[in-house]
């Protein structure tokens, strides 16, 4: 069935949703919120293919800032070597209780700018249509 449907994707041009919550599970539950996220999400083997010109990598981190490295070093050579392709990756990094996602973000960023410098530098934060202080919504 996994075949079959990575088929019709590649058909259309599509990408399935690469989910790595690794790096979540490895984490010794001390906090709620780590409890809470090691309870509602999937632990589910990681299939790092691209199938179409937009994959889209779902991380799931470490509360633990430092501990998330050795996870997303494969994703920076995968990454990388999609840029490379032509490809154009989307990444959602996001923590227990999302407060250090934006600092997960930085992270991953340097470590694929060390390996790829074309990428470029990150705007300063927060982002904003006005230049204000306000987090832009998903849709607008």
């Amino acid at each position: 069935a996994e075949k079959a449907l990575n088929r019709l994707l590649v058909e259309h041009r599509m990408d399935r949703v690469m989910l790595d919550s690794r790096a979540l599970f490895s984490a010794t539950a001390t906090d709620n919120d780590t409890r809470d996220a090691q309870r509602r999400k999937p632990r589910l083997p990681v299939h790092a293919v691209a199938l179409g010109p937009r994959p889209l990598i779902r991380f799931i981190g470490h509360p633990e800032l430092s501990a998330n490295q050795p996870f997303l070093e494969p994703w920076i050579d995968k990454v990388s070597s999609w840029i490379k392709e032509g490809r154009k990756p989307f990444i959602f990094l996001h923590t227990p209780n999302n407060h250090y996602a934006p600092e997960l973000a930085k992270l991953f960023h340097e470590l694929l700018r060390e390996q790829l410098p074309q990428v470029g530098m990150l705007p300063p934060w927060p982002i904003t249509a006005e230049g204000g202080n306000e987090q832009l919504g998903l849709f607008g």
